[in-house]
């Protein structure tokens, strides 16, 4: 987008403002004029054009001599810039005859400066390759700037340089040796464009890279309670205890004054303890316990409260496994003291809430002798995600409050082998189960490829199916829905040419139990036996992998 603005000089000859074409594109300007003659015979000139920067600096001069017909003409120029243009000035100046013809033009472009990404770990392990990703774009990142130079410094030390690919991602693994925790430079170049930003990295040695867990019996404590803090101390990523390290504890209150303060040491485990009592008369709030040593600093947070235990209990039933759109859900409450004691006349207040906490429902009333309460509401229409928040005082006025969701069915269908293959008999599992997590036993109806089927389902919500796929067959849609077809639901997968195809002898392994599995070979120009070793080690990373037996698969 160009905004222009002229100033005219009125001559015999003129410089036509409907005629001055300027096309600019990054750092390249084409400026077309055409010049305009009154007489009626040809008119020798000189044509000077000079362009200026935003700093009024010359970056661009051209001069030529022309003879200007009665028709007129065109006189046109280009020119390179080595900066990004954003605002230029062009004069342009006619001599003829004694006489002189001034035009100066300002245009202005709207140029998308380059923007780079940088993602990496804030934490360097020396002679461990670290993942260093750059992207450099124009404006957003799906306008990639592509042969752009980057360099990365580390303590104004060259580590790494390089050209970023078509997509403008810049990737490589980083080494660090000897070089200690400092400021990295990174740097992009693209012709005159320079780009560059600093930032704090941590560079330790791999026996330097430790990870601190800090637990504590409960969350949440009385004044006058014995609080006990585990501390666990481990290298990453072996995940080994580090032992005999020094730590520093400190313990402070909600307006941050020091109630501890200690030393401790790990043991073999990696492992260091420490117990205190809170004081009966302590500040309630949260406290922040803080664990720093070398190369080491975390902190956890407590609560401390004067809470009372509750009195009763409640819990909510309901008639059915899951709920969908516009069914009645039926349900009801039960509150019982812990003495045993049911909660009689119990005022309940139950709010039905969808999952962006805005209320559709009310539901009051009070508990009969039993301490039961029924209630029902419609689900609301083409929603999932129904929330309960339920409400009870009794007599004495105490109150107990519990929020919950309404069950509603998900199902998922995972094929064995991890994809459906063309040209194969894939098997396939079936996860039926109603949110937050209750399994559903069922038979459920599959419609797939032409084909109609039912799976059954056991107690976990697991069930089992087979189809064949054909060789020319790219994509599969699985129909599902209950016996009593309350619910219906359309998955969708891509189907893939593999080598390889992994069938299992059953679906649920105890620990300690041998998997056996079969690999059969879709392309037989791999060797099997490598091929299988391959696909067993990838599966089953930390077993040992016996081959039993094997034989040639016959397509």
């Amino acid at each position: 987008m160009l905004l222009l603005l002229f100033l005219i000089s009125v001559n015999s000859l003129k410089i036509d403002n409907k005629k001055i074409l300027i096309c600019s594109e990054d750092k390249e300007v084409k400026v077309c004029v055409f010049i305009k003659n009154l007489n009626k015979r040809e008119v020798k000139a000189n044509i000077s054009v000079i362009i200026f920067n935003l700093e009024d600096k010359i970056i661009f001069s051209k001069k030529e001599h022309l003879n200007i017909p009665p028709s007129g003409c065109y006189f046109d120029f280009k020119f390179k810039s080595r900066e990004p243009l954003y605002l230029l000035r062009a004069k342009i100046k006619v001599d003829y005859e004694k006489n002189t013809l001034i035009k100066t033009v300002y245009f202005a472009k709207y140029y998308k400066p380059m923007q780079f990404l940088i993602y990496y770990p804030y934490d360097i392990l020396r002679n461990v390759p670290t993942p260093f990703y750059v992207k450099v774009y124009r404006g957003s990142p799906d306008k990639p700037v592509k042969n752009a130079q980057i360099k990365i410094f580390l303590n104004n030390r060259l580590l790494l340089k390089g050209l970023t690919d078509h997509r403008g991602e810049y990737k490589t693994p980083l080494y660090v040796k000897e070089e200690k925790s400092g400021k990295m430079r990174i740097e992009v170049e693209k012709g005159a464009e320079k780009l560059e930003t600093e930032f704090f990295v941590r560079v330790k040695g791999k026996e330097e890279n430790m990870d601190v867990y800090i637990t504590t019996d409960k969350p949440i404590y009385l004044p006058g309670q014995e609080v006990h803090i585990k501390i666990m101390v481990l290298q990453i990523p072996e995940l080994k205890p580090v032992e005999n390290r020094k730590l520093l504890l400190r313990v402070s209150d909600p307006h941050g004054n020091v109630i501890l303060k200690d030393t401790l040491y790990t043991n073999e485990f990696g492992i260091a303890y420490k117990k205190f009592k809170l004081a009966d008369d302590i500040r309630t709030g949260f406290y922040h316990i803080g664990v720093k040593g070398e190369n080491i600093w975390q902190w956890h947070r407590i609560e401390v409260t004067e809470y009372e235990l509750p009195k009763f209990g409640i819990n909510i039933v309901f008639d059915k496994e899951y709920y969908t759109p516009n069914e009645k859900v039926e349900g009801r409450i039960e509150c019982q003291y812990i003495t045993g004691e049911p909660v009689a006349g119990g005022i309940v207040e139950l709010k039905v809430l969808e999952r962006w906490q805005n209320e559709t429902s009310k539901i009051t009333g009070h508990t009969d002798k039993e301490g039961k309460y029924k209630f029902s509401f419609t689900y609301p229409e083409d929603y999932y995600g129904v929330i309960l928040e339920l409400t009870v005082k009794d007599s004495s006025g105490f109150v107990v409050t519990k929020t919950l969701l309404v069950p509603f069915p998900r199902i998922k269908i995972l094929p064995q082998g991890g994809k459906f293959v063309k040209g194969f008999k894939n098997k396939f599992y079936v996860l039926f189960k109603s949110v937050p997590n209750t399994p559903i036993s069922t038979d459920l109806k599959i419609k797939v490829l032409g084909k109609e089927f039912t799976v059954r389902t056991d107690s976990l919500g697991i069930g089992e199916g087979e189809i064949f796929i054909g060789e020319d067959v790219e994509k599969i849609v699985f129909e599902i829905s209950d016996k009593e077809e309350r619910f219906k639901k359309t998955l969708r997968f891509n189907t893939y040419e593999g080598a390889t195809y992994t069938v299992l002898k059953k679906r649920i392994y105890g620990k300690g139990e041998k998997i056996r599995f079969k690999i059969h070979l879709l392309d037989r120009s791999v060797n099997t036996i490598l091929l299988a070793v391959s696909e067993a080690k990838r599966l089953y990373k930390r077993g040992n992998i016996h081959i039993i037996s094997y034989d040639n698969f016959e397509k």
